[in-house]
């Protein structure tokens, strides 16, 4: 009889620790889905990162494409401006000494080789000012 008391109160501690054993199993179970659905949340933020990034390094490529015309753009803009202003600099040494430029003008003879001479050089500088001339770029 104490071998069938000893074994039922085996069986009982049996059936506890089974019992035991599933809601552990049970409660692991929730946890694993809870976790799942975490784990698949994390790839969806991690999807939507790396697609944030691409289109970062895209508008970033297109943006250092931009700056480095851009650059271009202002050092010829620079070059231009100090041709500019050196041909401006020759047209007024050239008006400084306009009076002298009308007295042989106004002397000249019935030719007035000198008046073609002075409108050929007038028509030199304006074509080196329209070389400098900086066009708009294609927008």
């Amino acid at each position: 009889m104490q071998q069938l008391a000893d074994r039922d109160k085996v069986f009982k501690e049996l059936d506890q620790h089974s019992k035991a054993n599933d809601v552990a199993l049970q409660q692991s179970a929730t946890r694993l889905q809870a976790e799942q659905g975490n784990f698949a949340k994390l790839q969806t933020y991690y999807k939507d990162a790396v697609e944030v990034a691409r289109t970062r390094d895209v508008e970033i490529k297109r943006t250092d494409a931009v700056l480095g015309a851009t650059r271009q753009r202002a050092q010829a803009c620079e070059a231009k401006n100090a041709e500019l202003f050196k041909l401006g600099e020759q047209v007024l040494d050239l008006y400084d000494k306009k009076d002298v430029m009308d007295s042989l003008v106004a002397d000249e003879p019935v030719t007035k080789l000198k008046r073609v001479e002075l409108e050929n050089l007038l028509q030199d500088y304006e074509d080196k000012f329209r070389a400098q001339e900086i066009s708009q770029p294609p927008q």
